[in-house]
């Protein structure tokens, strides 16, 4: 889920203030502590280094402004992370798949956390496979599912370089990302609340059930 933002922007930006806060201060202590010993302080701040590394990598991947802030649109969710343009959005009940653009690259999607007062940053690790199968050469099906939620997103990959309309058991017309996947490559997304079993895809009217899991 999603691109690393540059630095020139607020999110990362903030997170840049908050590294040297935290190396700042912690080099000053380590200097007062263990000052006298040269080879003692540098070893522990090279050690608090690659702590500050480590803190850093885990404030991309999990935005403290989530504890904090709820964006009033998702609008608002990708302006402040950079994300770019909104050009399409699939709404569950907890989280929103959202599609951009940003500079006139390839299209990218997000799954967006929201509460009652809006929407999160979310993070990489909100989305987890729960379901996977290929039904036949050139078609693979993936279901992700968002945190320990109702909330599944059923992503299909098409190599067949084939047009397809694709429908699901619920009516629900699966939406075809313009953006480059791969060579021939095309992907076609939906929402589904409570996946399970009985779920089935129709594709140019052919039906594919879903598969048992292991």
């Amino acid at each position: 889920m999603g691109e690393l933002c540059t630095v020139n922007d607020m999110y990362g930006l903030i997170r840049i203030i908050i590294l040297l806060v935290i190396l700042l201060s912690t080099g000053s202590i380590i200097h007062k502590r263990f000052g006298r010993n040269k080879k003692t302080e540098i070893k522990v701040l090279i050690l608090t280094v690659i702590l500050d590394l480590i803190v850093g990598v885990l404030l991309m991947v999990y935005p403290i402004e989530d504890v904090f802030i709820s964006f009033d649109s998702i609008d608002a969710v990708f302006g402040y992370t950079s994300r770019g343009v909104v050009e399409h959005t699939i709404d569950g009940i907890n989280s929103t798949m959202v599609f951009g653009r940003r500079d006139g690259s390839n299209v990218v999607y997000y799954v967006l956390p929201k509460d009652s007062k809006g929407w999160k940053i979310g993070s990489t690790k909100d989305l987890n496979v729960y379901h996977m199968q290929i039904p036949y050469k050139g078609l693979s099906i993936i279901v992700e599912r968002f945190r320990d939620t109702d909330d599944y997103y059923v992503t299909i990959f098409d190599t067949s370089n084939e047009e397809k309309t694709i429908v699901d058991k619920n009516g629900t017309i699966y939406y075809k990302g313009y953006y480059d996947a791969g060579a021939g490559t095309c992907l076609y997304h939906a929402y589904v609340n409570r996946f399970d079993l009985d779920y089935y895809i129709i594709v140019n009217g052919r039906t594919i059930e879903m598969e048992p899991m292991n």
